[in-house]
């Protein structure tokens, strides 16, 4: 064997021992981390999509609103005002899997039930005094009006259990209201934890509900795959079932960090109880896409004719890691700067501008201000 060709043959050996051994200790890893931070810096810049919106709770939220985690009402009211604004798809990252205390519905308390008592209260007087006016006026006998006492008493008392009833609804249980505001909303996704411990806090119902409505329909494992540690759950852990029953989907929030403490790498797809779940922002998506079938191979994960907004059916191959996650193509610019941000105090100050406006049309109507308008409609 000539000299260059033993040359040729020992430096990819030698460079393979030695890049496996940097590798073992962890030296390799961590050059191949820094690399990577590099290559993200000198990269074209993310292209950031006009439709995604990051609704923030900062400090002007807090400010504003109060000291998180707030009531669930809060975030059921913003979830119906984004709903009128006719936002696509809602995706909560914040966990809710436990039960709230009951809340107080402050409309109905400050305002409703004041009026309520009022408009009640107002009638019952008048039927009191038109009663002794037609006893007064001869219209009907003294006799004649015990019968009308009795329709009084009957009314008072329909009365009384009606406004019983408006009271008791002052209480209100927060995560059905959050639910029932999710279901109105109609494509609004909460999260299903994916734990790598077994934990006896899921109920066998809530268990068995997300299986069934949640977990990916149709996933297709193909034949080289071989499926790493983190790729299966040993338990889970939902949104608790008044909120997830009005959900559209649900995906796991799990990230995976780097020893450094760097997010570098997101899985995408989870197992647990023999089904598959998405990532949490990956499940809306698959839905923008048509819902594809979804192949699992070593390398990638492919989405099977995914319909592609403006440029129709296609596969999108999504490469995978070793350790079958993927790697995240990070935006150059920080958090805030990226993307299109609003405070969630937004939403919460247009709710009470509206009540404002609201209560200060009804002032003016009773002072008949509005009985001056003159126009072609009403």
């Amino acid at each position: 064997m000539h000299k260059t060709s033993v040359w040729q043959f020992l430096i990819p050996v030698v460079a393979a021992g030695v890049f496996a051994f940097f590798n073992i200790f962890g030296f390799y890893q961590g050059v191949e981390r820094r690399i990577y931070d590099l290559l993200l810096h000198i990269k074209p810049a993310v292209e950031e999509d006009e439709s995604l919106l990051f609704i923030d709770i900062d400090d002007t939220a807090i400010a504003n609103v109060g000291v998180f985690p707030w009531s669930r009402d809060i975030m059921a009211d913003g979830l119906i005002l984004m709903g009128e604004f006719e936002a696509e798809y809602a995706v909560f990252d914040i966990e809710y899997t436990e039960q709230s205390p009951l809340g107080v519905n402050t409309t109905l308390l400050n305002k409703r039930i004041p009026d309520l008592f009022f408009q009640e209260f107002n009638a019952m007087n008048q039927n009191i005094r038109d009663l002794f006016s037609a006893v007064q006026e001869g219209s009907i006998t003294v006799d004649d009006a015990a019968d009308y006492v009795i329709d009084l008493e009957d009314l008072n008392d329909a009365t009384r259990d009606m406004l019983l009833q408006s009271v008791g609804e002052i209480s209100r249980d927060n995560d059905r209201y959050l639910g029932r505001s999710a279901r109105a909303y109609g494509s609004a996704y909460f999260t299903v934890n994916m734990l790598p411990e077994k934990e006896e806090v899921t109920s066998a119902e809530l268990e068995a509900y997300v299986l069934e409505n949640i977990a990916l329909a149709d996933v297709q494992i193909a034949a080289d795959f071989r499926a790493a540690d983190e790729f299966s759950a040993v338990a889970i852990r939902p949104a608790i079932l008044p909120i997830m029953a009005g959900a559209q989907g649900a995906g796991f929030p799990n990230v995976v960090v780097d020893d450094d403490g760097v997010r570098r790498r997101i899985q995408l797809i989870m197992e647990y109880g023999g089904r598959y779940f998405a990532q949490l922002a990956l499940d809306p998506l698959l839905d923008g896409l048509g819902n594809p079938a979804i192949q699992i191979r070593k390398d990638a994960i492919v989405l099977k004719n995914a319909q592609m907004p403006q440029v129709g059916r296609q596969d999108i191959r999504i490469p995978l890691t070793q350790d079958q996650s993927m790697l995240i193509n990070w935006p150059k610019k920080t958090y805030l700067e990226s993307f299109r941000h609003i405070s969630y105090y937004t939403l919460v100050l247009h709710k009470w501008l509206e009540e404002d406006l609201l209560q200060n049309l009804g002032i003016m109507e009773e002072a008949g201000y509005l009985s001056f308008f003159q126009g072609d409609y009403d």
